[in-house]
């Protein structure tokens, strides 16, 4: 197990779920963006905190919701709404090598039930404020694997949630006396083996766990 988590370089200073006032009026229990209510990737609570899960499974997982198109942005949450984004589908029939495109869709769901409330298109030709291109910009060219560390992790009182690309969550307990194997909470999944991929952050709110891959979005609970 020791050599599951061989990279990681963790700072926590706690002495337990202190409550800390977020900049953001009202968002102590909401993840208003992708670095949490405090802009520091990290929230603490006295809701309950889900830390095993298993899409495969559907072990703790409250709702599913499948998207038509993939996508990596992160998850707001504020109160019983959620949003995120999703590349705009291209019609059907478009060859591979014209599969191009940088329009994107806004969702909003219903943090309960996992139902879509609202959609908006929001187009994006890759030119900035001041009327440059950008979308051919060289230094944003990369292979797939250079994204690899683009999920942030995140802190919930005393865990710390790190998720990699292939859609696995590494649940660790950040006051534990050694940084090994014991540390080590669970270890969760997306979905089954080489079908899941992502590039998002975990996001907590309201005693849930809310998290996303290519073709879906997960609402995970707890069952204490």
């Amino acid at each position: 197990m020791n050599n599951l988590l061989p990279c990681l370089l963790l700072v926590f200073l706690t002495e337990g779920p202190v409550l800390a006032k977020s900049p953001i009026e009202k968002a102590e229990n909401q993840w208003p963006m992708a670095s949490g209510p405090m802009g520091t990737w990290t929230t603490t609570t006295n809701h309950s905190i889900p830390t095993e899960w298993s899409v495969s499974t559907g072990s703790n997982v409250l709702w599913k919701t499948v998207l038509p198109e993939g996508g990596q942005s992160d998850i707001a949450v504020w109160e019983d709404r959620l949003f995120l984004t999703i590349n705009k589908p291209l019609p059907e029939g478009t060859p591979l090598e014209k599969a191009e495109g940088s329009d994107i869709i806004a969702y909003c769901l219903d943090t309960n039930t996992g139902k879509v409330l609202w959609t908006r298109d929001i187009p994006s030709n890759g030119t900035n404020s001041r009327g440059m291109r950008t979308a051919n910009d060289q230094r944003s060219e990369r292979d797939g694997w250079g994204h690899v560390t683009a999920g942030s992790p995140i802190a919930v009182n005393d865990y710390v949630f790190f998720s990699t690309m292939i859609g696995m969550t590494y649940v660790v307990d950040s006051q534990a006396p050694l940084f090994d194997e014991t540390a080590l909470v669970a270890i969760n999944d997306l979905g089954p083996a080489t079908e899941s991929w992502r590039l998002s952050t975990v996001s907590y709110a309201n005693g849930r766990i809310f998290h996303r891959d290519l073709k879906q979005i997960v609402c995970i609970v707890t069952t204490d």
